[in-house]
């Protein structure tokens, strides 16, 4: 009995023990368990309301303006220098307008390729005489020893039709060294020319511009505020044309106008607003410094599977005056022309419309294969047919169809005409088709 008790209490130290060695199991390498931290990707803002706008050089006297009253400048046909030539018009007021020359676009010919000896500098190429002459050229060498086509741009100067290129380091910290069968190419050139800009005068300003670079749409607000000129003795500003015509004495009719928002200036001012729309397809998420940022594409050449960008939306601002015919009073009675201030905001339109992604804004049996222009990271999230108060989603691969830029509704049903489709995108921009 006694040595049952021994083995009885061995067998137990020996169990003791074996649990005890298992807890050391986690020394090894083998995991128990896993934590995964999550990262946040912080917000992109996708509202770009970016508009260029007019800088002070643009607008320096832009707005400036002649009243004439008694339409003398239709007798004199200059202005009072008696040198500045001016064609008179019916409405007596004359802001100096700037045409821009004819431009002369860059000459280019067509390159020529030419192979040649083993020389470095003062290489004379013969520039067949067909190419224009006394034009400035440039160049493009290959070595052919780093399997670049073109190591770089060199200067050169021409005589009639001979170039002497000059060899340089091309950038790259060398400079190739040609064996006969490299080539060189020539490519004459002449720089544009903006041409020579010519000035006139009329009724209206120039029409000064805002270019939009916006994603949404955005609203460009003047305000034009009128400060009156001291002694207080300023040309009266009317309401309409009506006051104008029954004006005895002499008076201003004033238009502000901002895209085809067209307002009256009086002296207590006025403003107009126009709206930008926004050109989505224009922009893409990409990384910037380890974030995703929300900008203008630069993948825009179709060759290399980009798309080139849509054209941009602007905007313009300018002044558009009549005066009445009457005398104009003298001495202590003479009058001054009032001093108008533009000021213009840019901001988020509240109507916030951006430039719809399908090509139509209806929908019809016959015509129901839409094209689609969208930024290259966004895609159709649904259809929906709204007819008779009832909204259904249309089955994708059987009511409609999205191949490439082609968005076809393919059963298109006649009962539908009344109703509206309604396609929503990733981006939640949404398109909204009448049926006909």
């Amino acid at each position: 009995m006694k040595s049952k008790k021994i083995l009885a209490m061995t067998l137990a130290t020996a169990m003791v023990l074996g649990g005890s060695m298992t807890a050391f199991a986690a020394d090894t390498d083998d995991a128990n368990g896993a934590t995964g931290s999550g990262t946040a990707f912080e917000h992109v803002n996708k509202d770009i309301i970016a508009v260029t706008l007019p800088t002070q050089g643009e607008v320096a006297n832009v707005f400036n303006y002649y009243v004439d009253p008694e339409r003398l400048i239709n007798d004199a046909g200059t202005l009072a220098d008696g040198s500045t030539v001016v064609a008179g018009n019916t409405d007596g007021v004359y802001f100096k307008n700037t045409t821009a020359g004819t431009a002369t676009p860059a000459v280019d010919a067509s390159v020529k390729s030419y192979s040649i000896g083993g020389v470095t500098s003062g290489l004379t190429v013969t520039i067949p005489t067909t190419t224009a002459a006394n034009l400035t050229y440039k160049t493009i060498v290959d070595d052919g020893t780093d399997g670049v086509t073109t190591d770089g741009w060199y200067e050169g100067t021409d005589t009639a039709t001979v170039v002497t290129v000059n060899i340089t380091d091309d950038g790259n910290g060398s400079v190739p060294t040609l064996a006969s069968g490299d080539s060189i190419v020539v490519e004459p050139y002449q720089a544009a020319n903006p041409g020579t800009a010519t000035t006139s005068y009329s009724s209206s300003s120039d029409a000064v511009s805002f270019e939009g670079k916006n994603s949404v749409a955005v609203d460009v607000s003047v305000a034009a505020t009128v400060t009156a000129s001291a002694g207080g003795k300023d040309i009266a500003l009317v309401a309409d044309a009506d006051a104008l015509a029954a004006a005895k004495t002499p008076a201003l009719l004033m238009k502000l106008k901002v895209g085809t928002d067209e307002k009256i200036i009086t002296s207590a001012g006025t403003t107009a607003t126009a709206t930008i729309a926004g050109v989505p397809a224009n922009f893409a998420v990409t990384t910037e410094n380890n974030k995703f940022v929300y900008k203008i594409r630069t993948n825009t050449d179709p060759d290399n599977g980009g798309k080139a960008l849509d054209d941009w939306n602007a905007t313009t601002v300018q002044l558009i005056g009549k005066t009445n015919t009457t005398n104009v009073p003298e001495g202590a009675a003479a009058l001054t022309a009032p001093q108008i201030v533009l000021t213009w905001t840019v901001a988020k339109s509240e109507n916030a419309t951006t430039q719809a992604y399908v090509s139509a804004t209806t929908v019809s049996a016959a015509s129901k294969s839409l094209t689609l222009t969208m930024p290259t990271d966004v895609t159709v999230s649904k259809v929906e047919l709204v007819l008779g108060g009832n909204t259904t989603t249309l089955a994708s691969g059987n009511h409609y169809t999205v191949s490439g830029t082609t968005l076809n509704i393919a059963k298109y049903a006649a009962g539908w005409a009344g109703g509206t489709i309604k396609v929503t995108y990733s981006d939640n921009h949404v398109d909204t088709l009448t049926c006909e």
